[in-house]
């Protein structure tokens, strides 16, 4: 087999291998006229039975086919000893996606699917061919711009149904029995199995099995085990024979079991109506009120990804502008009241500094850690840490789960999955409404304002900020509330002075109560290490004083605290610095 950067027709360069074919390697080549990115089909010349110039004629035969790769070049590459054929590079395979949606594919996404097989294998079958190794292998996505086209592909097994006879005279092949398989036994029709010559209507049996496999992600029939091949063969026949169309098609729309039914009972060399079984699943997309537009799920998800990830770029951005905004208001407000008493506190590296104020009651919140200075420390500290969480919620807000979950809430009319615990559909209510109000069209992105109007606050994890890095601060007692600020009910007023309670602000002034059991050098947040002084200075710049002026306040409840501060030698202590409590 060739190694990189092999050169075939003076004009392909072969690349990495992507896959493999019935009978030989695929490998990805680029054009070097036209820098465009092709497949190449590689067959050894001594194979034991030789397909790939079979395949090669019939791919000739069917140019100009919507949904068939075009072949762009065959011949012999000498020096590798292969047979190649070059044809277009395609997008994953109906199993891939099948595996990168979690095994969920849309109803309506399986619907336009097994209407464009169908067109497919019609057109196969108008040009005399059978295919006889229908799977969701051997059906794949357009790259890029044709990513909404389903292609067929893989025609090493295809065989001629209509032969000239003795007049010259195109007539069906005759019936026969005691075949050998031919294809792959998951989908193989229940005559295929039997030994039947294969005609037309096997070729539609097998879509059928695949579209229950794509609804339901599998089929009664797999993981069966047999000591042998032929063995293992029958044990998958006699579990198709035993199960009914009915049964098989359980807890999907009636359209599945009405279209397998029809292909049973099909005649030999009986043409089927193709117009009339398309129709079948062009009723089942009018009685859900889906339309033929070619927005099928992997479409949508990649639109949705994009979406989200942008709206958390932004919202990313706005929030540090705001807390930025929101911090020098405070700052200056802060200097106002109480200019008069501000010292400066200055520690030694290794040291901790304390202040005590015995004068004061201990029996309430200090004033200034219930009134803007509170929100000046909380929202410093999320500006300084927030970056340090961006990689995992942005992870979360783009994990399949969720994106699924967007388009189902957006898009409820248009996304309908089969639930296999209940063998019915996937109620949409039993999910988690974390993106009603993001207003996403189906076939665009949100305008900027949009983006704006919502956030996603569970998967964001604004509403953990102790989880997140923004500011949180242990109080071990807790009476007095700042009613003005804030309501509290007496149930958990009690379970403050109760526990160790997580006080949390998020920045939109909500206030949030997370009890937490600590003790009392439990950290809430463990800062990193600058690795260059140049980037210790610029955090210090974005949050320095802010905790300096509410330690200089008059605490009013704070009895005794301890600080341990980010900085160096002789570093004043900045509003990044963690509070715990000393009791």
């Amino acid at each position: 087999m060739p190694g990189i950067e092999s050169i075939i027709g003076n004009k392909y360069k072969i690349g990495r291998k992507i896959g493999n074919g019935s009978f030989g390697e695929i490998h990805h080549a680029v054009d070097l006229e036209t820098n465009e990115s092709v497949a190449v089909k590689l067959e050894p010349i001594r194979a034991k039975n030789p397909q790939l110039e079979y395949e090669s004629k019939i791919y000739q035969d069917l140019q100009g086919t919507i949904g068939i790769p075009t072949l762009k070049w065959f011949g012999m590459w000498e020096t590798a000893e292969c047979n190649c054929m070059v044809i277009d590079l395609l997008g994953e395979s109906l199993e891939g996606i099948l595996t990168n949606c979690e095994r969920k594919l849309s109803f309506k996404t399986i619907i336009q699917i097994g209407i464009q097989m169908l067109s497919r294998i019609e057109n196969l079958h108008t040009k005399n061919y059978i295919h006889r190794d229908i799977k969701p292998d051997n059906f794949l996505i357009g790259n890029n711009k044709t990513s909404n086209i389903i292609y067929m592909i893989d025609f090493g097994l295809t065989k001629k149904y209509m032969v000239p006879n003795e007049d010259g005279k195109l007539t069906h092949i005759p019936f026969k029995s005691g075949k050998s398989l031919t294809g792959t036994a998951r989908y193989a029709s229940i005559n295929t199995h039997i030994g039947i010559e294969q005609a037309r209507r096997d070729d539609l049996e097998s879509i059928g099995y695949v579209l229950v496999y794509l609804c339901k992600g599998k089929l009664p029939w797999q993981g069966l085990k047999g000591t042998t091949k032929k063995e293992k063969y029958n044990e998958i026949l006699n579990k198709k024979r035993s199960i009914s169309s009915e049964e098989l098609c359980k807890g999907l729309p009636q359209e599945f079991e009405e279209y397998i039914s029809y292909c049973k009972q099909l005649l030999f060399n009986e043409k089927p109506d193709y117009q009339y079984i398309k129709q079948i699943f062009f009723n089942l997309l009018n009685r859900f009120n889906y339309s033929i537009d070619h927005m099928f799920d992997w479409i949508l998800i990649k639109k949705a990804k994009i979406f989200l990830i942008n709206y958390f770029e932004k919202t990313n951005k706005n929030y540090q502008l705001q807390l930025q905004s929101q911090q020098q208001f405070s700052k200056e407000k802060t200097n106002k009241n109480f200019k008069n008493e501000k010292k400066i506190y200055k520690r030694d590296h290794n040291k901790n500094y304390f202040f005590e104020n015995n004068n004061e009651s201990t029996n309430s919140i200090p004033s200034c850690t219930t009134s803007s200075n509170s929100m000046n420390i909380n929202m410093a500290m999320g500006m300084k840490n927030y970056s340090l969480v961006n990689k995992k919620r942005l992870k979360e807000l783009t994990s399949f789960e969720n994106i699924r979950r967007f388009l189902i809430l957006k898009f409820p009319e248009k996304f309908h999955y089969y639930d296999k615990n209940t063998e019915g559909f996937l109620q949409i209510e039993e999910l988690v409404d974390v993106t009603k109000d993001l207003d996403m069209d189906e076939r665009g992105l949100p305008t900027y304002e949009e983006v704006e109007s919502f956030r996603l606050i569970e998967k964001m994890g604004i509403d953990k900020p102790h989880e997140n890095g923004l500011q949180s601060t242990q109080i071990s007692e807790i009476n007095n509330i700042n009613e003005d600020y804030y309501s509290i009910t007496e149930k958990d007023e009690k379970l403050l002075v109760e526990n160790s309670t997580l006080l949390c602000f998020d920045f939109q002034d909500k206030f949030k109560i997370k009890s937490r059991h600590s003790s009392r050098n439990t950290k809430l947040f463990e800062p990193k290490r600058w690795k260059q002084e140049k980037e210790r200075d610029r955090e210090r710049q974005a949050t320095k004083d802010a905790i300096m002026e509410v330690i200089e306040a008059k605490s009013n409840g704070l009895q005794r605290q301890w600080i341990k501060g980010l900085g160096g030698p002789e570093t004043k202590l900045e509003m990044g610095d963690i509070i715990h409590n000393s009791r």
